[in-house]
Parts: structure tokens; sequence; C-alpha cells
């Protein structure tokens, strides 16, 4: 048995029995001798040295707005470095890197994200390690001039409109940090999992118009937004799979062209609909009170 703290201070003795078919019999040990506290060992602690400087932290040399930029110590220090404290500290230094001074808030960082007010500027970084009695300190190159990063989605773009062949889809281009000088839509077909997508030729534009190809397909429309310092693109959402036309749907209200005189002519044009093709048209007259309601069809006006 693994003794236990509680046998600390006492002895310990083992009782054994025997039986077999005739009968039983029990012996008991003589008791142990004392259980002693075992020993602690003995930690010896590495000594811990003094780091020294031997290299210079880098920083990016491209940095952008938006994205990480990492002060690189590999190499810096000596071997003490292992047991230290690294104390960060970023600076904004003009282009031509005359004049520096610290970035507020950036104290112990060993990264740091460039701001739009921070566009043409360097940074550079102070870097220093503590350890044993001693500390040692290094001061980084400057970076490249921050410049406007690529333009990063913020809101994914969209597809709306009834997913039906002879249906107008309108997609949006989605937003973006910073707004893009321009965007370029493409729209794809896919499957109905709206995964092995293709280009659809000459689709373009934000307003599709589908046809029977998209029929069982998804669609997609992929936008490229463009700004003097890259381009990102981003994807929407698929829309459902583009299923058959529908019944007919009216997308403009007829209406009534003409001078309302007794014997002139008015004419009835039919507005603007949707649906499984062909559409056919039954055109009615009705007769109203000066409201508009209370109507009574006119017989035998039928176009």
């Amino acid at each position: 048995m693994w003794t236990r703290p509680e046998d600390i201070g006492q002895t310990l003795r083992v009782r054994v029995t025997v039986t077999n078919r005739i009968g039983s019999f029990t012996a008991t040990s003589a008791p142990s001798a004392q259980i002693e506290q075992a020993p602690v060992p003995e930690v010896v602690e590495p000594p811990v040295l003094s780091p020294n400087a031997w290299g210079t932290p880098t920083v990016g040399a491209d940095p952008r707005v938006g994205e990480l930029v990492w002060a690189h110590i590999d190499d810096v220090f000596s071997e003490g470095l292992a047991h230290a404290e690294t104390r960060y500290r970023w600076q904004r230094c003009s282009a031509d890197g005359l004049e520096c001074e610290d970035v507020p808030g950036t104290v112990n960082s060993a990264g740091y994200k460039p701001r739009r007010r921070d566009i043409g500027f360097r940074l550079r970084v102070r870097v220093v390690a503590i350890a044993g009695h001693g500390e040692a300190w290094a001061l980084s190159g400057l970076s490249g001039v921050i410049r406007d990063g690529d333009p990063q989605n913020t809101d994914r773009p969209r597809i709306v409109g009834a997913p039906r062949v002879r249906e107008y889809l309108r997609a949006s281009t989605g937003t973006w940090d910073p707004n893009p000088w321009w965007s370029e839509v493409q729209w794809l077909r896919c499957d109905e999992h709206g995964r092995d997508c293709t280009e659809i030729p000459d689709a373009d534009w934000e307003e599709y118009l589908t046809d029977n190809d998209d029929l069982g397909s998804t669609l997609r429309v992929r936008v490229r937004a463009v700004t003097g310092d890259g381009s990102t693109t981003a994807l929407s959402p698929p829309t459902a799979p583009i299923g058959p036309p529908g019944a007919p749907e009216n997308v403009e209200l007829p209406s009534i062209w003409g001078d309302p005189i007794a014997g002139g002519w008015l004419y009835g044009l039919e507005g603007s609909w949707r649906g499984a093709e062909p559409l056919d048209f039954d055109v009615r007259w009705f007769r109203c009170d000066p409201q508009g309601e209370d109507c009574v069809l006119i017989n035998g006006v039928v176009d």
C-alpha cells in the first residue's frame, strides 16, 4: 500500500487469512517501523542572467491601416531573454524619421494596428528586456510609410428578389472600410449548395434577369472593391435554388392614357407583368363614381 500523510508517526501491520474446504486461519505480522516524513527534495533554481542587446528589432516594411504590425525580436537579446520580462513602446515618426513621439496606449504590446491618422507616418518600437539584476533595450529601424489598407468588407453583399426564372434580382455591393473608389460586380451560377460557381457571361451589373439556364441553380454575386492602395473581394450568400416561373404577378399597374373628354378616345395600357410565359391578357372597362368607386362593368368593351 502507499503510505499516506495520516500514517506519519504510526506503525503498520498486515493480517493474512487463509481458507480451504476444512476451515481458515489468520496470522498478523509484526509492526513496521514508525512511519517518518519523507525528505523534501532540494529545488535548485537556475541562475537568472541579465540580458544583453545583441541585435536590432524589426518591424513591417509595408504597414497598412487596419493590419497588425509586429515587433520581431529574434536574436536581439542574449540568453538572459529566456527569463526576461519584455516591454514594448511604439513610436510614430515623420516620413523622414527625424521626429518621433510615443503612440498612446501601446505600452507592452508586441503588435500595433495603424489607424487612419497614422497615414503618411512611419513606425518604430523600443523593446526593453528586464531580468536578473539588469536590463537591456534595443530600438528598431523605421517601418515603411503607413498607407491606407486594402478595403475591408464590414457587411457582405446581398441579393434581393424572388428566386424564380424571369425575375429581376438585385445585388447590393455591401459596405466597406474605407469606402472604395469603385466596385465591380460579377454574378455567379452555383450548384444547389452555393458551391462550384462559374461566372455568368455579361452579368456584371447590379441587376440581373434570371433565365432558364438558372433553373435549379443558386446564384451569388462577387463584389470587388477598389481603392488607391489595393482591392478586396467579397461574396454574397447564395440565393435559394432558382425555381420555375410563377403565376402572373403585377409589376406596374395598368393605366389609362388620353383626354377624359366625352366623345374622345381613351386607351387602356396593360402595365407590366411577370410570370410563366406566354401571358394572356383580358382587358375590361368599368364605369365608376367621381371617387373611382362603385364601379360597373361596361358591356361590350374589351380592349
